[in-house]
Order: C-alpha cells, then sequence, then structure tokens
C-alpha cells in the first residue's frame, strides 16, 4: 500500500540527513521532501509561514 507522506526539513537541522532520503525512499515510495532554509528542527517556530506553505502542500 503507497500513500503520499510529506517530510519537511530545515536545512540547519541534521534530523534528515541526505544520505536518509534513499531510505526514506524505500519506505515511503509517494514521500515528498520539502526543505525550508534558515530553519533547524523547530522550522516551525523559526519560518512559521514557509512551514506552513510547506504543510498547504500535502492537501
Amino acid at each position: 500500500m503507497s500513500y503520499p507522506v510529506i517530510f519537511i526539513r530545515g536545512m540547519k537541522s541534521n534530523y534528515i540527513l541526505p544520505e536518509d532520503e534513499h531510505l526514506i525512499k524505500e519506505i515511503y515510495p509517494d514521500a515528498r521532501i520539502v526543505d525550508i532554509p534558515e530553519a533547524g528542527h523547530w522550522l516551525h517556530a523559526e519560518q512559521p509561514r514557509k512551514f506552513m506553505k510547506a504543510v498547504m502542500l500535502c492537501c
């Protein structure tokens, strides 16, 4: 079963690294990774408008 998944990552965070993308796609084939520049792990607080825009992409 496949379904859309969105990963939103702050580019200053090391939670999702480039080398993780392969595994993410293996587990979630329809996954999208959205990058938010100038944000770390607290991207919703650091870049709230960009975060909300990324969230709205998934709907």
